[in-house]
């Protein structure tokens, strides 16, 4: 029997929308990314943005899958 999972949380979604983001390129690599424009551009307040940044100040590895 499968179980019901929890919708994702905004931090959670905006985490999964910036690691994609930055992983296909849609930034360049060293650009700075402004909360502001990052919140305006996902609906989402500043908070949620800061929150998730704080984890992206570390080198991020973006892996690519062969299906």
């Amino acid at each position: 029997m499968d179980t019901i999972e929890q919708p994702k949380s905004l931090t959670e979604q905006t985490h999964d929308i910036l690691l994609n983001a930055i992983c296909s390129g849609e930034f360049a690599p060293g650009e700075r990314l402004h909360q502001e424009e990052i919140a305006a551009r996902l609906s989402v307040s500043r908070g949620v943005v800061a929150q998730k940044g704080e984890g992206f100040t570390s080198r991020i590895q973006c892996s690519s899958r062969k299906v």
